[in-house]
């Protein structure tokens, strides 16, 4: 995340899997990784796909509270 100010920023930016369906596998999650996709949440599928239906732009922000490993 960029953000304009004189502190440094304590965020990253990470890709996020957006979907209708959350992996259970350890080796697919690890791939996932390899390819730089750090995070899945099916929540933001649904405010993604009304974004493309009206022909928006969308971004999201994430509070991780249960990241595990």
């Amino acid at each position: 995340i960029h953000i304009e100010t004189k502190e440094q920023a304590l965020f990253e930016r990470v890709c996020v899997n957006s979907s209708n369906y959350i992996h259970t596998s350890e080796m697919f999650a690890k791939k996932m990784v390899q390819k730089g996709v750090l995070l899945e949440n099916m929540e933001f599928f649904s405010v993604l796909s009304v974004a493309k239906i009206f022909s928006l732009k969308a971004k999201g922000i994430f509070c991780v509270s249960n990241h595990v490993g």
